[in-house]
């Protein structure tokens, strides 16, 4: 399938389907300012920041109708995706020819690729709708370990119908597993696809960098190889009649701008562990602290963000400290580093690329403008358009960012 704009809608507010039989290849998933003019590998070395997108999508695969739930709305179905940081995502990638991004086109229902592959998925979905029916009116249900295949939205709206029976419960999960082998993990095969290409050709290119007339940005951009994980959230929550303005709790809440996280505290810097021990993998930090505060201060500049302002704009790790996907990043980029050190044609020295993965978690109403969060806010089933305007000028200040950091080499931290 070419393009990722191949939806089908049997009616305003009704659920977006992807066509049967949808398949997705790596050209149609990346993303890069040269896209449609060279191939990807041939601009790989110039990237230096690799952005990834594993709930960019809302749409599912026609095939799983039968298995929908009749209330799914279009407005539920947008509200359980990041649509909107897919946009933003793709217009920086358009007007940044050092940065790519590589989008998941289908639905989190599809095996969600923030979250591990679990080994029995049917067991997991089982599980699910069992703690969905024990749970008591109005209790907060967890999904921890078995939410790959999240039967429904954060706001506990019915994706899946529950199953009947063996034959049920194997019927959805065969066509969910079909239907991932076309879709989400073709994202998960171009991601890394696109992690080692732009690894290698940045290894390589170390070794003949012209070090006596080379700019400091350019420089800097040679030896770095950073990943952001895009996401957008919103502070509020879907009632009965569509209306997404039940504000989240206070500690859920998201700043204005957004979220950075590296699995660390509030300055970024690892957590101890609960218990006496080492710290547990899952928590060891994708990104080094100083990294993750140059983010903040490089976005706080080129928002043009105030100090009085500043801690309620941008946060690191809170209320998110970084799910599955930039985990694993971190770990495979951490791999990757060992790796890294190309010793300089020359013979003066060897070279080092510095790499590191973060979470970002932009507030979705920053992302979509007053107008469209008003809509939203009023019951009923659809979802508008993004405003591109709106977009790309958020984008804009993302490269302007971003700039920042590449001029002075990610030592923007207080």
């Amino acid at each position: 399938m070419s393009g990722s704009e191949g939806f089908e809608q049997d009616g305003p507010g009704q659920p977006v389907w992807l066509p049967a039989g949808a398949r997705f290849g790596f050209d149609d998933l990346v993303f890069f300012a040269r896209k449609g003019v060279t191939d990807f590998a041939d601009v790989a070395a110039d990237i230096d920041l690799v952005l990834t997108g594993p709930h960019a999508s809302a749409a599912l695969p026609r095939e799983l109708e039968p298995f929908v739930d009749r209330s799914l709305t279009q407005r539920l179905q947008v509200d359980y995706s990041d649509i909107f940081s897919d946009w933003l995502a793709r217009r920086w990638a358009e007007i940044d020819p050092q940065v790519v991004y590589i989008r998941n086109p289908v639905s989190r229902l599809i095996f969600d690729q923030n979250r591990a592959r679990p080994d029995d998925p049917e067991t997991g979905l089982r599980e699910a709708f069992a703690r969905i029916a024990a749970a008591q009116p109005g209790e907060t249900v967890s999904f921890a370990g078995v939410d790959a295949i999240r039967p429904v939205t954060f706001a506990g709206k019915p994706v899946l119908t529950e199953p009947k029976g063996d034959e049920g419960f194997a019927a959805v999960v065969d066509t969910i597993t079909d239907c991932a082998g076309r879709t989400s993990w073709a994202y998960v095969a171009a991601r890394d696809r696109v992690l080692e290409t732009v690894f290698e050709k940045k290894a390589a290119a170390l070794r003949d960098l012209p070090l006596g007339s080379i700019a400091l940005a350019a420089f800097h951009s040679a030896t770095n190889l950073y990943v952001q994980c895009v996401h957008d959230t919103m502070n509020c929550t879907a009632g009965d009649d569509g209306a997404v303005a039940d504000r989240r709790a206070l500690p859920a809440q998201l700043p204005g701008l957004v979220s950075l996280a590296n699995r660390g505290g509030r300055l970024g810097e690892a957590r101890a562990p609960a218990q006496a021990g080492p710290l547990p993998v899952e928590d060891v930090l994708t990104i080094a602290p100083s990294g993750l505060r140059s983010v903040e201060r490089a976005l706080q500049l080129g928002f043009e963000i105030d100090e009085a302002r500043s801690g309620a704009e941008i946060r690191l790790n809170t209320p998110y400290q970084g799910a599955w996907e930039v985990q694993a990043i971190g770990r495979r980029l951490r791999d990757m580093a060992a790796r890294a050190a190309i010793r300089h044609h020359s013979g003066g020295g060897v070279l080092q690329l510095t790499v590191g993965a973060y979470q970002a978690e932009y507030l979705r109403e920053t992302l979509m403008g007053p107008q469209a969060v008003a809509h939203i806010q009023r019951p009923g089933s659809d979802w508008p358009k993004p405003d591109k305007a709106l977009i790309d000028a958020l984008a804009q200040k993302l490269k302007a960012s971003q700039d920042l950091l590449r001029n002075w080499g990610f030592s923007l931290s207080n």
